[in-house]
């Protein structure tokens, strides 16, 4: 599944047409998510059904009190894409993140990852144009900034948007879709409410900007159209991607893990690439060791479960969770909750983000 390349730096998605607007049935404390019809998602319709059922089961995860709002489509998509999903994304002075994060702390594991997280300029490897990876350290731009998607500033307190879309999500209606994941996916189907829930994280801020490195460097398809050291590119997640303790990966290729303690404990690998490492976007867990929600891909007639890992991680980007996914699984064998809510998919090709 790819994961959403996000559009366009600080550009919101407003929309002029009348729209179908309603709020996911969740329980009390839970996060809202408002649903946008733009065409072929209305209530009442299997794909917006679905997409509700989705919108609920992910908001029911959290108990942050903001609310959550998303553009959604199910329609005719051109040249064989079977998805498409964009954020509006935001670059931020990386200490200002940091600072959010600490004031945001409401967990064991949110406390161990503020105390990890570092101050000043960021230094990590990375990779030049040309792919050849380097240290860098030398306090430009893209060590200074990193990107945030708009739903996850407004976890974080900072909530500017009002009712502004957070970002949008298509699903082409050429995809044999199974729209009811309750009653098992049927062969040959896929979990359009898995796949769903796995996108509407991405937009709350699952994602890295390796994914763009790969992209952007070395074989990538876009390599050379920009210089690294001059742009954004990483991502609030980025801050806990390491290849050993105190030292940050946003490399392609590797052996880069999840890490809310500065590296020391690997908490969950990560994929590497889609063009210069395992031929799977960066954005998500490594694929094959069933991680997670957010692996990167799933087969016909396949249910995924969401893990402790995968709320782990949403957790220390700042969201709330109505359930723990604490320190005592912080010894790489994270648990599987009790609760299977959806699956994953190898899905959505995304827009490619725009640099200014």
């Amino acid at each position: 599944m790819g994961f959403e390349r996000p559009g366009p730096m600080r550009h919101l998605f407003w929309k002029s047409l009348v729209t179908w607007m309603w709020i996911s049935a969740v329980g009390a404390g839970a996060l809202p998510i408002v649903l946008r019809d733009q065409g072929g998602a209305a209530p009442g319709t299997q794909a917006g059904d679905a997409f509700a059922l989705a919108a609920a089961r992910v908001g029911a995860l959290f108990t942050d009190p903001v609310t959550v709002y998303i553009d959604i489509g199910y329609g005719t998509l051109a040249g064989g894409v079977l998805g498409e999903t964009n954020s509006n994304l935001y670059d931020v002075f990386v200490d200002d993140v940091r600072s959010a994060l600490v004031i945001d702390q409401t967990s064991f594991a949110d406390n161990i990852a503020a105390a990890n997280l570092g101050s000043g300029p960021l230094q990590m490897f990375t990779n030049a144009v040309n792919g050849a990876e380097y240290f860098d350290n030398n306090n430009t731009y893209n060590n200074n900034r990193v990107a945030v998607t708009q739903a996850n500033l407004r976890a974080l307190g900072i909530d500017v948007f009002g009712a502004a879309s957070d970002a949008s999500i298509t699903f082409s209606n050429a995809v044999n879709w199974d729209f009811n994941p309750d009653d098992g996916i049927a062969a040959g189907s896929y979990d359009f409410v898995g796949v769903a829930m796995h996108e509407i994280l991405h937009t709350m801020g699952f994602s890295s900007g390796v994914t763009d490195i790969d992209y952007y460097t070395g074989v990538g398809p876009g390599a050379g159209q920009y210089d690294i050291d001059g742009n954004y590119w990483y991502r609030l997640m980025d801050l806990y991607r390491y290849r050993a303790p105190g030292v940050r990966d946003l490399a392609f290729g590797g052996t880069p893990y999840f890490s809310i303690d500065g590296g020391t404990t690997n908490s969950g690998a990560y994929s590497t690439g889609e063009y210069n490492g395992d031929g799977q976007q960066p954005s998500h867990w490594k694929d094959g060791l069933g991680l997670g929600l957010m692996d990167p891909t799933l087969g016909t007639g396949e249910r995924g479960t969401i893990t402790a890992r995968d709320l782990l991680a949403m957790d220390v980007i700042g969201w709330d969770l109505a359930v723990a996914a604490d320190a005592p699984e912080l010894d790489g064998g994270l648990a599987t909750m009790p609760v299977t809510i959806a699956g994953l998919s190898l899905l959505i090709g995304l827009g490619r983000r725009r640099r200014s």
